[in-house]
């Protein structure tokens, strides 16, 4: 099924310096867009840890985003000014079944939030994730999920400042050949 205007959710929002935002779900073309904005999120994880992270490639960002922007299990939102894109926000269902261990969970797990560096400091970051919050219980979620590195001590403000808190803390360390294990 191919998601038409009508199918996605469009909601048009005023931000912080009454700048009319237009936010809708993506829809099959929007790959080269999602590629092009993903440079904004991508290279400043590249340049913090070069080791874990690919350089950005645009080419190879739009393929995959043409891959999941028909899944509806998968949403992406663009947030643009006028027919210009600012930003996106790509999430997933996640599903968790029933076991011994831990009752069932559905949440939204937000993977990236990108805006354009002209964009910022605006609220456009904001109006995405209060889509995805709105639009997480016709998902059938219960709640929003999300991580961000901890050098991204501005993701982490941001969340913060839009009521989410630490649930959980990964930890890891490199072992091996090279790896100044101690």
């Amino acid at each position: 099924m191919v998601r038409t205007e009508d199918s996605g959710l469009v909601e048009d929002v005023i931000v912080n310096d009454g700048t009319r935002l237009r936010i809708r779900r993506a829809l099959t073309g929007d790959d080269g867009v999602l590629g092009d904005l993903n440079a904004y999120v991508h290279q400043p994880h590249v340049a913090a840890l070069p080791d874990e992270y690919r350089p950005y490639a645009c080419d190879a960002a739009a393929q995959y985003f043409a891959g999941v922007i028909e899944d509806d299990s998968h949403p992406i939102w663009i947030a643009e000014v006028g027919n210009f894109p600012v930003a996106y926000l790509e999430a997933e269902v996640r599903s968790r079944p029933d076991n011994p261990f831990t009752p069932e969970l559905r949440v939204l797990y937000v993977h990236q939030l990108a805006v354009a560096e002209h964009a910022r400091r605006l609220g456009v970051g904001r109006s995405l994730m209060l889509v995805a919050e709105s639009s997480a219980p016709t998902l059938g979620c219960t709640e929003v999920r999300l991580d961000h590195r901890d050098f991204n001590e501005g993701a982490h403000r941001g969340y913060k400042a839009l009521g989410y808190c630490t649930y959980s803390v990964s930890m890891a360390r490199r072992v091996g050949a090279g790896s100044n294990a101690r």
